[in-house]
């Protein structure tokens, strides 16, 4: 089943929205993949598997392969793919000439939040300033995607990853589903004209799995995914 939700979160309600379109990856329809293809052909791949000199190439911040990437801010679609329990972030605003920028990441948990956590709080902080400075921070909003199992392990990052961006931008960023129980991997696609991010990932036997909530919610939320 694939929905279109809303960021629903009340503090933000002013703001123009980033929408998640859920995607299941076993039932894509012409129409949306033409869309996807269209980020992968034009815009900023966030490559997991690719080295730091391909980064550093593309002026994304890296601490080495399997840490951390943050993607440059500019008009350009951008795309990751492959994120397991890696967590992303997804970031919006729109510039002066009335341009929409965006900001992404895929990130491992234990490394981002880890030995390299110090690090990659300072790229973050550098990468979210030069957003900032480039956008009415009035037009900004930011979300949280990724993960799986659901377990403590996600339920911490979730905190971590949303303190932080917090901290950094005003407001709690809301988490656009709750964690991939599927036997798949999640593909995430942003269009940034439209504010729009794809996320593609196996169909979730529990719909509430595709709901968003904020982060401070969790304990919380993840009553409702599996009792616990």
């Amino acid at each position: 089943m694939n929905e279109i939700l809303e960021n629903s979160v009340e503090q933000k309600k002013y703001r123009q929205e980033i929408l998640a379109c859920i995607l299941d990856e076993e039932a894509i329809s012409p129409y949306d993949q033409v869309n996807l293809d269209f980020i992968k052909e034009r815009g900023d791949n966030l490559d997991w598997d690719a080295g730091a000199e391909v980064h550093l190439e593309n002026n994304m911040k890296n601490a080495g392969q399997g840490s951390y990437i943050i993607s440059e801010g500019n008009e350009k679609d951008k795309f990751s793919l492959g994120y397991g329990d890696c967590l992303g972030f997804a970031m919006v605003g729109k510039d002066a000439e009335g341009k929409e920028i965006s900001l992404m990441s895929h990130k491992k948990p234990e490394n981002a939040f880890g030995p390299k956590k110090e690090e990659f709080e300072n790229d973050l902080s550098e990468r979210i300033n030069d957003f900032l400075s480039k956008v009415d921070k009035d037009t900004v909003d930011a979300v949280i995607f990724g993960g799986h199992r659901g377990g403590n392990k996600y339920k911490e990052s979730i905190k971590t990853m949303g303190a932080i961006l917090q901290e950094r931008i005003g407001f709690e960023p809301t988490v656009m589903t709750g964690p991939n129980l599927a036997l798949s991997m999640t593909d995430a696609y942003l269009d940034t004209k439209n504010r729009r991010l794809y996320i593609v990932r196996g169909e979730q036997d529990n719909s509430r799995l595709n709901e968003d909530f904020l982060p401070s919610q969790i304990d919380e939320k993840s009553k409702t995914w599996f009792g616990q």
